[in-house]
């Protein structure tokens, strides 16, 4: 999950300042499917696991961005950033935040492991292909590291 900023003209965002209207969009990557009552529901997957599915509502959604495809076992699912409406509530403000705050600090931990641990990550036994596709990870955004993560995981070690 990531807040990703808002882009405005420059006449909006002074606007949006004074007003003390100025809010990040929740993003999330992952994978999407059709529900049945796919006008009103969509179901979602964070990441490229094809598990823990969660049926969304349609009119949470700002908007969805296709990424490309994941293989999933002997089928493939599209892959998405999903922008969600501002949040609504005190208390879904709240947990945005706190999900946001636990994604920095897990790509935090898990770039200072992988360049402790440089080419000999994740241990010497796993594959040459696997420890450059792990470390290569440690380069890219935040808004890609979990995605790249999860790749190298399953497609390299």
């Amino acid at each position: 999950m990531k807040i990703r900023p808002q882009m405005y003209s420059p006449q909006e965002f002074l606007n949006n300042l004074a007003s003390d209207n100025l809010q990040a969009t929740l993003t999330l990557t992952g994978m999407i499917k059709n529900e049945e009552d796919g006008d009103k529901f969509a179901s979602f997957a964070i990441g490229t696991r094809c598990a823990n599915w969660r049926k969304i509502p349609i009119g949470a959604i700002e908007s969805i961005e296709h990424l490309g495809s994941i293989s999933c076992e002997e089928h493939t699912h599209p892959l998405v950033n999903i922008s969600f409406k501002a949040p609504q509530s005190d208390e879904a403000l709240l947990f945005a935040s706190f999900a946001a705050d636990m994604k920095g600090e897990a790509h935090r931990i898990i770039t200072k492991v992988l360049s402790e641990f440089g080419d000999s990550s994740p241990s010497e036994d796993s594959p040459a292909g696997c420890r450059r596709c792990l470390n290569f990870c440690g380069t890219v955004t935040m808004d890609e590291f979990f995605s790249c993560y999860a790749f190298c995981l399953d497609a390299m070690c």
